[in-house]
């Protein structure tokens, strides 16, 4: 018998399982698929900051209680890890020229662990009942 899903997930990262969770706490049916068999691994390099900037991408956020708190759009996600300050950052250009950002007093971002903020995703994920279909690849939808 085939499975039927009312939503389809391509991709455990971040979005992608928020994504899985929330559909799946309202109820639901949801799979998500994506090609590592460990989805929590990191793979290749992320600088996993989130920037303090206020009003950032439309959203403000704070971490309290082992979450990260979005104000604007009213949600959380679970994050239990360190959190570090990240006091400047510089960009170099494909020319060569070297940006520096940061401020004296105030840190411009937070630097996250990746791999916590992903377990404990994965984790929220599975509870809400989400089945996650690892190492398989999505090469389109067919809506017939």
């Amino acid at each position: 018998m085939e499975n039927i899903y009312d939503i389809i997930v391509v991709g455990g990262g971040p979005a992608g399982l928020t994504a899985a969770m929330t559909a799946a706490s309202e109820g639901f049916s949801v799979i998500l698929v994506d090609t590592k068999l460990n989805i929590t691994r990191q793979t290749r390099p992320c600088c996993s900051m989130w920037i303090l900037e206020p009003g950032f991408h439309n959203e403000a956020w704070t971490f309290k209680d082992e979450k990260i708190y979005f104000h604007r759009n009213d949600f959380s996600i679970p994050y239990s890890g360190e959190t570090v300050d990240l006091q400047r950052s510089v960009r170099i250009s494909s020319q060569g020229k070297t940006m520096v950002m940061g401020k004296r007093l105030m840190p411009i971002a937070k630097v996250i662990d990746k791999h916590n903020l992903l377990s404990g995703l994965m984790e929220e994920t599975e509870k809400a009942g989400v089945q996650i279909r690892k190492k398989t690849t999505c090469l389109g939808i067919d809506e017939s």
